[in-house]
This record gives structure tokens, sequence and C-alpha cells, in this order.
């Protein structure tokens, strides 16, 4: 069953504030990125 865009929005923002609480140099960028890639299609 295919996962709607909402659904995919709100577990990227989940792994983005995952990755703040977390705080991880290694793991920002990734985070980061997770965070533009919810955001941008979206407005």
């Amino acid at each position: 069953m295919h996962k709607s865009n909402a659904q995919k929005t709100t577990e990227c923002y989940n792994l983005y504030n995952w990755g703040l609480r977390k705080k991880s140099d290694k793991n920002m960028d990734q985070v980061k990125m997770a965070g533009h890639l919810a955001v941008i299609p979206y407005g």
C-alpha cells in the first residue's frame, strides 16, 4: 500500500525533529536534507 504525501511528510518531519533532539554533528547534514525534502515540495 502506497503512503500518502502527508504520511511521507510527517515521517520526514519526525526524522528532522529527532535529529534536532539528538544534535549529532555526524548526522546534521542528513537531518537538514531530510528537513529540506519535507519542506520544499509543500511550500
